[in-house]
């Protein structure tokens, strides 16, 4: 092991390596209460000025505490990097950061854990990604970014199964997502070009299908808001300043927005019923430049489609 500044308490396997200047960890691994044991951690900086952790503050950069498994790894690669992980109780576990380039930042927390498996790979300079976990059961968020600027904020209250999936690739775009109570979850962001902004948000959801984003292009925004049970939402955008909006309260409600082109705006509203009754289901096409759409569901069985070329 070697250390430019860093400070390691209960072992079970811990593998450090610093090269550079003015880096910094702090690994902190507990366990014994319940002997849980079998923790592993692993920190590489190389570069300067990298930090996983404040040894002095005792600020993780890993901290790890019962466990039966845990796992915990970060490496980065160049000069101002951030990065800090903490896992809480564990069972299983995991986690992974790798940031290749300057300046980006990562957090994980986890709390009461399950066999959850995260990873986040930053590859450019100033990306960001910032993921607060409570509950989790296998619950995971994977998150890969590719460029300059782009940032992911992920929040999970009491968790569930099947966490989200973020890609982007290129310059400033953003991800927020915010889930409580997200049992099955279900969620997929794909962004690539640049400023786009994608935001997904769930609140007491359960059984949900499918609550996917996928946008191809710049300054192109998308919102789906789900709140119920076993509703589905598909947004597709491809082309610039395209904005797409779902909002889904109570069950059952299905929708697909599909954009090509530019400067398109297509809302769904849907209020469903319950108990599954016939859902509903709003589908909106749009090809071309300048298109409005909107479609408002209320009750069951509603089917609406509009297509505009």
């Amino acid at each position: 092991m070697a250390f430019a500044s860093g400070a390691v308490s209960a072992q079970p396997t811990v593998t450090t390596s610093q090269a550079g200047t003015g880096n910094t960890l702090y690994v902190d691994q507990k366990a014994p209460d319940y002997e849980y044991y079998e923790l592993r951690a692993a920190i590489k900086q190389t570069g300067n000025n990298n930090v996983a952790g404040d040894p002095a503050a005792k600020t993780p950069g890993i901290l790890q505490v019962r466990s039966y498994d845990a796992y915990a790894e970060i490496v980065q690669t160049g000069n101002k990097n951030t990065a800090s992980i903490a896992q809480d109780n564990i069972h299983r576990s995991g986690t992974n950061i790798k940031q290749l380039g300057s300046d980006n930042k990562a957090v994980v927390k986890q709390k009461n854990s399950g066999e959850v498996a995260n990873t986040i790979e930053q590859i450019g300079n100033r990306n960001a990604v910032n993921v607060d976990q409570l509950g989790l059961f296998p619950f995971s968020i994977r998150a890969y970014q590719t460029g300059n600027d782009n940032d992911v904020t992920a929040k999970q209250v009491n968790s569930g199964f099947g966490g989200p999936l973020v890609v982007q690739t290129g310059n400033v775009n953003k991800v927020t997502i915010d889930q409580d109570n997200a049992v099955y979850s279900g969620v997929e962001v794909q962004q690539v070009g640049n400023a786009n902004n994608a935001s997904v948000r769930q609140k007491d959801s359960y059984f949900t299908r499918q609550q996917s984003i996928l946008q191809k292009g710049n300054n192109n925004l998308a919102s789906s808001d789900e709140q119920g049970h076993d509703n589905a939402s598909l947004i597709v955008q491809t082309g610039n300043l395209n904005k797409a909006t779902v909002v889904q309260r109570l069950d059952y409600s299905q929708s697909l927005i599909t954009q090509t082109g530019n400067s398109n705006i297509a809302s769904v509203m849907q209020n469903g019923g319950k108990n599954y009754d016939t859902p509903n289901i709003a589908t909106i096409t749009q090809n071309g430049n300048g298109f409005f759409a909107a479609i408002t569901h209320s009750g069951s069985a509603n089917r609406t489609t509009i297509v505009q070329h």
